[in-house]
């Protein structure tokens, strides 16, 4: 399944959004319903979507979402299936200020920076 093929199915919010004035939607999330910002233009955001509640964070005129599931995680039974669209939805504001785990990769001196935190589950 390709990723436009999981957006139109309708999973979550894809992790890693940045858009201008807090508008974006993203990997199937419906359009975030309500944001609410400080006054000052930057600080937390909070986007309500038909899943549950995503804090992200806002700077000048940009707003971004980091770390945000966008497919369930593909281990026992699905290890080797095609991702599958997030449906259940959280309780509670879920944290997208910082970026979730990348996929585990060996060291390699050609690698920019990959000694950040790795899982198998890294569909964010």
């Amino acid at each position: 399944m390709s990723r436009r093929q999981a957006i139109r199915l309708g999973g979550a919010v894809a992790g890693g959004v940045a858009a201008a004035a807090g508008t974006a939607t993203s990997a199937g999330a419906a359009a975030p319903q309500q944001a609410a910002r400080g006054s000052s233009g930057e600080g937390p955001v909070v986007a309500r979507t038909r899943l549950g509640a995503l804090r992200g964070s806002r700077k000048d005129d940009v707003t971004v979402w980091k770390g945000v599931r966008f497919a369930e995680p593909l281990t026992g039974r699905y290890r080797f299936a095609p991702p599958r669209p997030v449906t259940r939805p959280w309780t509670g504001v879920q944290d997208a200020t910082q970026f979730a785990a990348m996929p585990l990769q060996l060291k390699s001196p050609l690698a920019k920076d990959n000694s950040g935190p790795q899982d198998e589950d890294c569909l964010f």
